[in-house]
């Protein structure tokens, strides 16, 4: 009886969690003057809005630009992360640990905070009208870096050695 209660409680707050994307949805989909009308169902089914939408904004344009901006980050990120979770996790230098924890604490910063020293560089680089302002700021985050270091620490350094040996 306790799993019909707590199921029963979870519909009820799923619904009226998607209620308002359903009634969006709903609502883009049904005519102008039956927007006001509060049902999941479009009441006169169009597709206008959309056919207006495409034809007044590049959104086709725009979609093919965040898909190129997010395959370069990703790119990136995996590029950089990688090069600098090797360097610490496999070089022994001094101030590593040092070095490691200040990329760690600079997760901890939230995206609010470095949004106007990240401006203000695109600006003096340049950058704010290129691809590459959009790129760098979410590219020279720490985010992964944590992450990498680890996974490359807690691999075998044999196969390390047996590469390194073999080309030396």
């Amino acid at each position: 009886m306790r799993k019909i209660i707590f199921y029963l409680l979870l519909c009820i707050f799923a619904f009226a969690f998607l209620y308002p994307f359903l009634w969006m949805v709903s609502a883009s989909l049904s005519e102008e003057r039956s927007i006001t009308n509060v049902t999941l169902w479009p009441v006169a089914f169009t597709l206008d809005h959309y056919i207006k939408l495409f034809q007044s904004i590049p959104i086709s344009g725009a979609f093919l630009n965040s898909i190129f901006v997010a395959t370069l980050v990703t790119f990136g990120v995996l590029v950089f992360s990688s090069m600098a979770g090797y360097a610490l996790a496999r070089h022994r230098f001094k101030g590593r640990n040092l070095l490691f924890y200040f990329l760690l604490f600079t997760m901890t910063l939230p995206f609010q905070l470095t949004l106007i020293p990240n401006y203000i560089l695109m600006v003096q680089f340049g950058w704010t009208k290129l691809i590459c302002g959009a790129d760098y700021p979410w590219i020279a985050q720490c985010i992964c870096y944590p992450f990498i270091q680890t996974t490359f620490s807690f691999h075998s350094t044999g196969s390390h050695r047996c590469c390194k040996d073999r080309w030396v």
